[in-house]
């Protein structure tokens, strides 16, 4: 059943964005730690990381075994989402109210409930953008068994970095990246998915 909020939501464009080239490193699977294990009943995070793929669960019937790893090679990629308020909604509508307004958890990856576990068909990032009436929102929502919050932190910051240098009117089309602040992956030495993708 589609709620009331979830009606005010239209998306504009949705499509999936994928690496130009694969990397070598991103065929292999990427096991996930038992202490990464622990996120899959989980909900998402949301508040970027540009992960590409999906998870994937490898069962061995002899060992009585199940590892859940990052697959790079298949699932749909990163899910891009441009949408705009069906109402009046304003900035201040969201930040005035005292409670979380009930059109908040639309503003992320469209309103849909996911787990963790649903990494499994579902892309690992999400990242949409809603048109409000004098603003825009940007929701981001990041599978919990892949990243942690300081990682997400870091790659919102690390965006904001790129995007700043469009803000100088004498930019070039090429856009410079600090390599002291280059995302690296924090939660398993084991996950090594590529690197950020401008």
């Amino acid at each position: 059943m589609v709620d009331s909020n979830h009606q005010q939501i239209k998306v504009v464009s949705e499509s999936f964005i994928k690496p130009k080239y694969e990397v070598e490193a991103s065929k292999q699977p990427h096991y996930l730690a038992p202490d990464d294990l622990i996120f899959l009943p989980l909900d998402h995070m949301q508040k970027g990381l540009l992960f590409h793929g999906q998870l994937a669960t490898q069962k061995f019937h002899d060992e009585h075994a199940i590892w859940v790893y990052v697959d790079c090679t298949t699932g749909p990629g990163v899910r891009l989402i441009h949408a705009v308020v069906n109402t009046d909604l304003t900035i201040s509508d969201l930040l005035s109210s005292t409670d979380i307004h009930p059109i908040v958890p639309c503003l992320f990856d469209l309103g849909e409930k996911a787990v963790n576990h649903d990494g499994h068909t579902r892309p690992l990032l999400s990242i949409q953008v809603t048109e409000l009436l004098d603003g825009v929102f940007i929701g981001f929502t990041l599978n919990h068994s892949v990243a942690d919050g300081n990682s997400l932190w870091h790659f919102i910051s690390s965006l904001s970095e790129i995007f700043l240098q469009f803000k100088d009117e004498n930019h070039s089309n090429n856009v410079t990246y600090n390599e002291a602040t280059k995302f690296q992956s924090g939660i398993s030495s084991s996950i090594h998915c590529g690197s950020l993708i401008v």
